[in-house]
């Protein structure tokens, strides 16, 4: 079988001739042997009208390559057609046609569009369904009991007024000095509707705490409001939740009309400095807050060397030790010193350094100035960054006075500032 039929469009001899030798192959049906040059003089057509004229002439078609949907001959507009459709079907074994091809296009786009919206149907359906399981599991009944201000400890009074300031609405950003305290209202009706609670604390490990505590006694509660992408789910079953993602609603059992006034009142009670009703957690939530805050600066100070890092227990329990002895000044002047001295020496090194060991500098360097006797020198001022968390706002200020806190030094005997109530005097 010839590798090429013709089919002529017309009877002139002379321009069925041209047709011929142009589309005539040689013997092994791979090359065509007659140059357009040469043609163009016999015929007396211009070697760039030769195509043209032959596509006038005549169509050229395969007999052996044909649609593969269709059955349809492969036809060809060129000599360099012919040769691409020859090595594409050498390779593929196969040939569509454009016709075909686009057809095939349209129905895989459209069974693709169906197949998008069956997906999108069927996300939207679950989408409700858990949001169905998010109303019943975190939806709270009318009238329920609640703890009164003089009933919450100083840790649960703390935590939620910090919760409180916590990711807030906005603020006015005027300029203010550091030792002058922020101007807000907290009966702003934004800071109790269900919202994303974070940044409670330096760290988030101290945030779910703070959260699950606010939880466990009715301060606080996962809203059903919240979106499902917060939620984790088995079948049907919530079996967990992100507290960075979910919305909270803060004293979601006391009427909406006495939230202002139940906040107000926890405030002047931190604000008369009760310790007589709270003394034994103070010294606990001053170590704690400022456990976390050392761990912050560190982080943060080890960043700006270019190293990541993710606290450990080393790291607490040496800061733990730090708190009861210095101020937050002090243990800040020595983490400072102990990340930068171990930045430059990792810089002269050939090989990478863990950033945990900038841990054991400091560690290092607290125990040799303790055994020569050396004082430990304070920052005379509170770093810009990282900025003061929300809970070591309302603690210090509350408990000791806007800015104090940075050098306090918790005394030996129960960690509490020489302060007095009007009782006592």
């Amino acid at each position: 079988m010839p590798p090429l039929e013709l089919k002529f469009l017309t009877e002139d001899a002379r321009l069925i001739e041209l047709a011929r030798l142009y589309w005539e192959l040689d013997q092994e049906g791979k090359r065509f042997p007659h140059q357009l040059k040469n043609l163009a003089p016999d015929f007396s057509v211009p070697a760039n009208k030769i195509l043209d004229t032959v596509l006038e002439t005549c169509e050229a078609f395969s007999p052996e390559i044909a649609c593969e949907t269709c059955g349809r001959s492969r036809s060809y507009r060129s000599r360099s057609d012919y040769s691409e459709a020859q090595r594409h079907y050498r390779r593929y074994g196969s040939w569509q046609c454009w016709d075909c091809y686009m057809e095939e296009e349209r129905r895989r786009r459209e069974e693709e569009r169906r197949r998008r919206e069956l997906a999108e149907q069927q996300a939207l359906a679950l989408r409700r369904h858990h949001k169905e399981l998010i109303r019943k599991a975190y939806a709270r009944e009318e009238g329920r009991d609640y703890l009164l201000p003089t009933e919450l400890s100083l840790t649960s009074a703390v935590y939620l007024l910090s919760g409180i300031k916590a990711g807030g609405p906005v603020r006015d950003h005027r300029p203010r000095s550091f030792w002058e305290p922020p101007a807000e209202s907290i009966e702003e009706p934004e800071v109790f509707s269900p919202r994303i609670i974070k940044g409670i604390s330096p760290t988030k490990a101290f945030d779910e705490e703070i959260l699950d505590r606010l939880k466990a006694r009715g301060l606080a509660a996962v809203s059903p409001e919240s979106e499902p992408e917060a939620f984790e789910f088995y079948d049907d079953s919530i079996v967990g939740y992100d507290t960075e993602k979910v919305l909270w609603q803060l004293l979601p059992d006391v009427p909406a009309d006495e939230r202002p006034s139940f906040v107000r009142q926890v405030k002047e009670r931190l604000g008369r400095r009760e310790y007589k009703n709270w003394h034994d957690e103070w010294p606990r939530l001053w170590k704690q807050i400022a456990v976390a805050e050392c761990l912050q600066f560190l982080v943060c100070t080890l960043n700006d060397c270019g190293y990541s890092y993710t606290p450990d227990a080393e790291a607490s329990d040496l800061f733990g030790n730090l708190i009861d002895n210095y101020s937050l000044a002090q243990v800040f002047r020595q983490i400072d010193k102990a990340t930068r001295d171990f930045a430059d020496f990792a810089r002269q090194q050939r090989w990478p350094m863990r950033a945990g060991r900038a841990v054991g500098q400091l560690r290092g360097n607290v125990e040799y100035y303790r055994s020569q006797g050396w004082e430990i020198f304070a920052f005379c001022y509170r770093p810009m960054s990282p900025a003061r968390s929300a809970i070591s706002k309302v603690f210090f200020n509350t408990t000791l006075g806007i800015g104090e806190e940075y050098f306090f030094k918790a005394p030996q005997d129960a960690g509490l500032p020489e302060i007095h109530t009007e009782e006592e005097a």
